[in-house]
């Protein structure tokens, strides 16, 4: 993960591909979703589009399957934010409110806040403005400050698709 993170992507790829099968002989199911779920970061970083899906749907199979709701919001929120750069709205509001219904299970505040920053992208992306204020809305609730970056940018977003350019 630090290897990507560092830039060297392929072989950072290379060494979570090992992880994943020593993971596999050990039966760590939890701690080989995580590692498909950070393959999924590391091929969308590479360009390969198709294999990050399918590490992101792996990694939310083994989380369903063993109720780790953060992890699985985690990974779902991640898969829609690549799917709506892949311009497939539709399909990231079909992950991201799958996530969304997990908000309050989710023991870290941060990643609610990405869950509903995402939900908002998605529904700007899909013309939905008043559903996007609500969603901006339960940010400001949940304590995300009007100086936050990404609340920001999504005010901004907003408040362009209405045509309110003075604000």
């Amino acid at each position: 993960i630090v290897r990507v993170q560092r830039g060297e992507i392929d072989a950072g790829i290379r060494d979570m591909g090992q992880a994943r099968v020593w993971l596999q002989r050990s039966g760590d199911r939890i701690t080989l979703g995580v590692i498909g779920h950070n393959l999924g970061k590391g091929e969308a970083i590479r360009g390969d589009y198709l294999q990050a899906l399918l590490e992101f749907d792996r990694s939310i199979e083994t989380f369903e399957r063993f109720r780790v709701h953060d992890y699985l919001a985690n990974s779902l929120y991640e898969k829609a934010e690549l799917q709506l750069a892949l311009a497939r709205p539709a399909e990231a509001w079909e992950t991201i409110r799958r996530a969304d219904a997990f908000l309050p299970k989710l023991e870290s505040d941060e990643l609610a806040s990405e869950v509903l920053s995402t939900k908002a992208r998605v529904l700007l992306a899909l013309g939905r403005l008043r559903e996007a204020g609500d969603t901006l809305a339960a940010l400001a609730a949940r304590g995300v400050q009007d100086t936050d970056p990404r609340r920001l940018e999504l005010s901004l977003r907003l408040h362009l698709a209405r045509g309110q350019v003075a604000q």
